[in-house]
């Protein structure tokens, strides 16, 4: 988790233009923080984390943890409910569509 969790904060924060101090800001902790976070000498906790997620703009903290394979895992089961839960007709339609759109690839 560390090494990818660091590079991601360090990244994610710099595509959002934010400085170490900006970012403690908007999560209620000190500088120095961030810092350690980025450097790998400290763990963030699981509050901190979802703070992180939310101010970066990142849906889940599988994401911020290097864990795309639990997200997309996550993603694909969301979809998977809501298909169900349409109508059978709408299921066909969205199959169909999901069909043509495979074939324009």
């Amino acid at each position: 988790m560390a090494d990818s969790f660091t590079k991601r904060l360090k990244q994610l924060r710099k595509t959002k233009a934010l400085s170490q101090s900006e970012l403690a800001d908007k999560i209620g902790v000190k500088t120095a923080t961030i810092c350690h976070f980025e450097k790998g000498f400290r763990k963030p906790t699981l509050d901190h984390l979802l703070k992180l997620a939310t101010a970066l703009g990142v849906s889940s903290i599988d994401y911020l943890l290097g864990q795309e394979a639990a997200r997309a895992t996550s993603v694909t089961e969301r979809l998977v409910r809501d298909f169900e839960r349409l109508s059978l007709k709408n299921q066909d339609i969205v199959q169909n569509m999901i069909k043509l759109m495979l074939k324009k690839e």
